[in-house]
């Protein structure tokens, strides 16, 4: 269930983005010149990235999908990934995407194995990969 705030003025709006994203998910064309974006309560980071994406043929589709990731996600985290995205003028979803992929992510850089004495004597020797140039060579065999 859905609930707005009432809007005791006369011609006035109040709109929230959140509540329209699954209509704007079939329509996203819509959020150009809609007064629901105008009146959306985000940070300059998503305009900015909204005026960069909006002019590509899917930039709007790629948009609402980045506010679908603010709505069902972390907020905070999706907000300082758009900015870091925008900061360093890569403003597309897939960045966004792998940006919030990576501030999720909290295994440490290395892990520690705990190896047994007997298994850390053991040495492999690199192996010789020269055989190989000897092997025929596939692109003789895929043109003829």
């Amino acid at each position: 269930m859905t609930t707005h705030k009432r809007s005791y003025g006369r011609q006035e709006h109040l709109l929230q983005l959140n509540h329209y994203l699954n209509v704007l998910v079939r329509k996203p064309g819509a959020l150009r010149n809609a007064q629901l974006w105008r009146q959306a309560n985000v940070s300059t980071s998503y305009h900015r990235l909204f005026d960069e994406l909006k002019t590509t043929s899917k930039g709007c589709r790629e948009f609402v999908q980045v506010l679908l990731l603010r709505r069902d996600g972390d907020e905070r985290v999706v907000d300082s990934a758009v900015g870091a995205a925008v900061a360093n003028g890569l403003p597309r979803l897939d960045v966004i995407e792998q940006l919030i992929a990576q501030a999720g992510d909290i295994r440490p850089a290395t892990a520690p194995a705990d190896v047994k004495e007997q298994l850390q004597s053991i040495t492999v020797s690199p192996m010789d990969l020269t055989r190989y140039d000897a092997l025929p060579s596939l692109s003789k065999e895929v043109s003829a």
